[in-house]
């Protein structure tokens, strides 16, 4: 699963989370493969708590759509990072490939 199927099916569950239990064996794919590339360490979890509480009837639909509103554009800015740094990255390997003074110019060009 990729990073932009992960953040799919999150958006997907956010939005229909009101409708039915969102906490399907997709979603937990979606949020153990976000988990180790986001660095906020509680925020998958805050949003696994959230999206289960449907399947424990334990929720008010209206508050737990709310909690996953404010929690999923974090997690979708954070993997926004995370994609930029592997387009980064794939263009400093794509530029070792073209020689020495491709990669220099390409990690002078991404420093921060």
């Amino acid at each position: 699963m990729t990073v932009l199927d992960a953040l799919a099916i999150l958006e997907a569950a956010t939005l229909e989370c009101k409708q039915r239990d969102i906490y399907t064996p997709e979603v937990r794919e979606a949020l153990d493969c976000l988990q180790s590339h986001i660095r906020l360490e509680w925020l998958i979890p805050q949003f696994r708590y959230h999206a289960q509480l449907n399947e424990k009837n334990q929720v008010d639909k209206e508050a737990q759509q709310q909690a996953l509103r404010a929690i999923f554009p974090v997690i979708r800015e954070l993997a926004k990072d995370l994609l930029g740094n592997q387009r980064r990255g794939y263009s400093c390997r794509s530029a070792l490939m073209d020689g020495p003074g491709a990669a220099v110019r390409c990690d002078s060009r991404h420093r921060k």
